[in-house]
């Protein structure tokens, strides 16, 4: 049995608290705004086409991934499916990666994270949780 904290939070829901808000914070900060800031500012969209869907497609499912969905784990909403989404994404990067000969580790670790978070699940400090058990 995990120890219990004060109002008897399992020391495990808050390391996975602490793990998916560091994960996702990074995700945005290095990956997501600047994606979201392109959109923002009407930049031009340099990406690559790696699922043959087009460029700005491509571009736009990698932001909503980044950033939006990273929000989601953020707040513990629908966590499974969102830690999902961002776990393929990774993967593709991975792949375009390899593709150019550079190093797969960044997205790699955050697929191994990633997998993590599908298989633990959020924890109950998220919003999940409070939905489920509203009472």
């Amino acid at each position: 049995m995990a120890k219990k904290s004060l109002n008897n939070i399992d020391l495990k829901d808050a390391g996975l608290f602490i793990f998916r808000v560091g994960i996702s914070y990074f995700m945005i900060k290095y990956h997501g705004w600047g994606k979201f800031q392109t959109v923002l500012y009407g930049d031009e969209i340099k990406f690559p086409n790696p699922i043959h869907i087009g460029v700005v497609p491509s571009f736009y499912i990698a932001m909503i991934a980044e950033f939006f969905v990273s929000i989601f784990i953020i707040l513990g909403l629908f966590t499974r499916v969102a830690t999902l989404i961002l776990f393929v994404n990774m993967l593709v990067a991975s792949y375009v990666l390899y593709q150019m000969g550079n190093s797969m580790e960044s997205p790699m670790l955050y697929c191994l994270s990633y997998l993590v978070m599908l298989v633990a699940g959020g924890g109950k400090l998220t919003l999940d949780y409070f939905i489920r058990n509203k009472k």
